[in-house]
């Protein structure tokens, strides 16, 4: 995150995406992260790094709730 670093392939990192927001498109669900580092706006950190993000997802009918969290050191 810090120098913009490839930890996986591009195509294989949104496929993985993609798997994961398909999987969790039901009504029920709600997305939760702390920023929009896309679009340059600042974030509310989780961790003590200098840099994290990730995305929470609830599912209130299928009862499930999972996180993905990734941080990184400058």
């Amino acid at each position: 995150m810090a120098y913009e670093g490839e930890c996986m392939p591009r195509e294989e990192a949104e496929s993985l995406a993609r798997k994961i927001l398909i999987e969790h498109e039901s009504s029920g669900c709600r997305y939760f992260s702390n920023g929009n580092v896309a679009k340059g706006e600042s974030w509310n950190p989780l961790t003590e790094s200098t840099f994290d993000a990730g995305l929470v997802v609830t599912d209130a009918v299928a009862q499930c709730h999972f996180c993905i969290w990734f941080q990184d050191e400058d």
